[in-house]
């Protein structure tokens, strides 16, 4: 192997290990973000699961829901 081939490689394997932590960066911060939606999703207090649960007692205990009601329980 020449030495402008080991240049060559040298540079090619730089940039590789570059894009390589990239990634690993980029993959890192999608796993934050998924556990955020999780959280927001199943959050026994104020997840989109729990807002449901409280539709779904007033319903029980009413009779009823109101869109009003239900645009205030989801905002």
């Amino acid at each position: 192997m020449t030495e402008d081939e080991q240049k060559k490689l040298t540079v090619m394997m730089i940039e590789l290990s570059s894009k390589v932590e990239t990634l690993l960066d980029k993959h890192e911060e999608l796993a934050i973000n998924i556990n955020k939606i999780k959280e927001a999703v199943y959050n026994p207090d104020s997840g989109v699961f729990a807002r449901v649960k409280v539709l779904e007692q007033q319903i029980i205990e009413r009779g009823i829901v109101r869109i009003t009601q239900l645009e205030s329980t989801i905002q």
